[in-house]
């Protein structure tokens, strides 16, 4: 994607956001994007320097520069869903979420953000619908049934709701007894680049 001298300054960036050095990490990428201006995918790393910040008004430009820039980049369309989610603004999280899915809809960080928009606006079925998406893409991760036992108590279906609270606590134990040692998140930041 990038020459290799560029692509050693990408790597430099990612590990200085990854040590959560992010103003570090700004600095270097402001001098790399000056080489190369328009490029999606700085872009789309800019925004997420400055989402991890919580300058998110700054993200969410950055993030609109990317898909400006790449209309086919889900990852941009997703992280300007999940910025739009952070400061409550679920609608307009809602419709770049949907535009993420409609690129890859495989996205299961996408279906469980839009899920937990659905949630919070007290869409229940439309929620249930994305959370049971994410289980036939993901069904090892226990946040996705802690998020479904949410959804069902705040529908008031208890039966369902501790059937799912045990499943992901269930999870947990074996975790912490060292069982399901492979089992990764989804939800890491570099899924987001």
């Amino acid at each position: 994607m990038f020459e290799k001298k560029y692509q050693d300054k990408i790597n430099l960036i990612l590990n200085l956001i990854n040590s959560k050095k992010f103003f570090e990490a700004e600095e270097e990428l402001k001098k790399l994007i000056l080489l190369l201006p328009n490029n999606f995918f700085l872009e789309n790393i800019y925004g997420i320097i400055l989402s991890s910040q919580n300058r998110y008004h700054d993200a969410i430009n950055h993030f609109k520069k990317t898909v400006a820039l790449n209309s086919s980049f889900s990852n941009g369309y997703y992280n300007l869903g999940s910025t739009y989610m952070k400061i409550g603004e679920y609608n307009n999280a809602i419709n770049f979420l949907k535009k993420s899915i409609k690129i890859n809809d495989n996205y299961y960080e996408a279906y469980f953000n839009l899920g937990d928009c659905y949630r919070k606006l007290e869409k229940f079925n439309d929620a249930e619908e994305c959370f049971s998406k994410c289980i036939i893409i993901n069904k090892d991760d226990p946040d996705i049934y802690n998020n479904l036992g949410l959804l069902y108590y705040e529908n008031k279906q208890f039966d369902l709701a501790i059937l799912n609270f045990e499943k992901y606590l269930r999870f947990n134990l074996n975790s912490a007894f060292g069982y399901n040692k492979d089992r990764k998140s989804t939800r890491l930041n570099s899924s987001h680049t």
